[in-house]
């Protein structure tokens, strides 16, 4: 269809990112009239049949501005939030996590599904508010909270915060799953001390409320937060177990049987950037070993990404997590083939020398903007990543049976719940160890020219790799399972 020129995939490719291009561009309030995209998709129609150079052009200019028809329309419907800031609302909010007390005696959550009330009335307005207040005992996610308070702007993933403000229960989420993933993490504070039963709710739902902020500070310290921030990693570890308990049936039984986990667990942790990326990525990957195809990394890259910012644009504009995720998802599969192939040669890397060369390219991928964002860093998340997240799916493996033990064999949920009482300890104990010498975070101050620098020069570095090589790799189902 496209000729010689150029291959389907590259056209593909190029379409996704120009179609994430006209979000960004939306997001800083430029707007493209309609009749650009119909006088694109005409010279697209055209070029593809005659002019095959012109039909990569037309497809940048189709995609840009159907990305900003998109992002300017979604932000439209974020006008209702932008105009009452600074003043007094009444709403309805959805909780999208369990409210935790804050220092000054509040309850905090995250609330989407907005519905305001006063000053106006309006519905089913996207994006997320950080609620804070008083009024109710408790907040558990899926509840129905009226808001009663002041709205302010914040920056970050969050279009709001409405702080010191009244709050009211007026329904619970009584559903199956929600009744489940409460009796889990019951289960768990029934059969494990703190900080470990905390601990353990955040590397298998990712639920990071009830961390303590001390256990969060040694973790960020050393550059281990992402064990439990629910991710592709703890996906992956939940696939692979799966695909290897199936090993011998057929392979409709085992993409039919993966997917229904995989939904299952996107119903339980919820539908954060990260976990709906990491879902993509192995629904296609799934798709793609089933018809003995591999993907492309970058193509892989540019269809999740279109596809989760074109749901929700507000991870373009401002969700840095979203972009973090995608930088380590390209220094994983794009970045640590080419250098594996150059250290190693022929032979193949053995477990621990895999952990450490992907650990490197996706904190080497993602740290030009943590430097910039965070404008801090930690020189021992490499030694710390090593010998802590080897021991991340046998403590899953443990923390889910002590959870189940506590849910329905509470008399022996003590016994039951050792082998993870023990590894927790252990892994928690080297990470307080690792964060006790003074020096290991290391600040610094990056202007978005230095950003752009690094990231020119860590592109320039794969390409010189990739020409070697004659040819990016091609991401296949294995390298899919050590993705974070």
């Amino acid at each position: 269809m496209f000729g010689k020129n150029f291959r389907r995939t590259t056209i593909i490719a190029t379409g996704c990112f120009s179609f994430l291009t006209g979000l960004a561009v939306a997001g800083q309030g430029v707007v493209w009239h309609h009749s650009y995209i119909a006088l694109a998709l005409i010279i697209f129609m055209i070029s593809v049949t005659r002019l095959k150079t012109l039909s990569l052009v037309s497809v940048i200019i189709l995609c840009s501005a159907i990305g900003i028809t998109r992002g300017h329309n979604f932000s439209k419907r974020l006008n209702p939030i932008k105009s009452n800031y600074d003043k007094k609302v009444v709403m309805q909010v959805r909780a999208a996590s369990d409210g935790v007390y804050t220092n000054k005696a509040q309850i905090s959550f995250d609330g989407d599904n907005l519905q305001f009330i006063e000053p106006i009335q309006t519905a089913n307005i996207p994006g997320r508010l950080l609620i804070e207040g008083y009024g109710t005992k408790g907040v558990l996610r899926g509840d129905l909270v009226m808001v009663e308070g002041k709205l302010r702007q914040i920056r970050g993933s969050r279009q709001g915060v409405v702080g010191f403000a009244d709050l009211r229960v007026i329904g619970r989420d009584n559903s199956k799953v929600e009744v489940t993933r409460r009796g889990f993490v019951a289960g768990l504070s029934s059969a494990l001390p703190e900080p470990q039963a905390s601990f353990a709710a955040g590397l298998l739902i990712g639920q990071r409320t009830t961390i303590p902020d001390t256990l969060k500070k040694e973790l960020s310290a050393t550059g281990l937060t992402h064990i439990i921030a629910v991710s592709g990693y703890n996906l992956t570890i939940i696939v692979r177990g799966v695909m290897r308990l199936m090993r011998g049936r057929s392979k409709f039984q085992i993409v039919v049987t993966t997917s229904v986990i995989v939904c299952l667990f996107l119903l339980i942790t919820g539908f954060s950037a990260s976990i709906v990326r990491a879902a993509l990525v192995c629904g296609l990957s799934l798709f793609a070993w089933y018809f003995g195809r591999q993907f492309k990394p970058w193509l892989l890259i540019g269809i999740v990404a279109a596809v989760t910012a074109g749901v929700y644009p507000i991870y373009i504009w401002s969700d840095i997590g979203w972009y973090l995720s995608f930088l380590a998802f390209g220094g994983i599969l794009v970045l640590a083939p080419l250098l594996h192939d150059r250290i190693f040669k022929k032979r193949k890397a053995k477990l621990i020398e895999l952990v450490l060369l992907e650990t490197f390219c996706a904190q080497i991928m993602t740290l030009p903007l943590i430097l910039y964002i965070f404008q801090e860093v930690s020189i021992i998340s490499l030694l710390a990543n090593l010998l802590i997240v080897p021991l991340v799916p046998l403590a899953m493996l443990f923390s889910a049976l002590a959870g189940i033990a506590g849910m329905s064999l509470q008399a022996l949920s003590g016994w039951l719940a050792w082998p993870a009482r023990g590894l927790l300890t252990y892994m928690l104990d080297l990470t307080s160890l690792l964060s006790r010498p003074r020096g290991i975070l290391i600040e610094r101050v990056l202007s978005v020219s230095g950003l752009i620098f690094l990231y020119a020069c860590l592109t320039l570095i794969i390409i010189i790799l990739s020409v070697r090589k004659r040819g990016l790799p091609r991401a296949t189902i294995t390298e899919y399972e050590r993705t974070f």
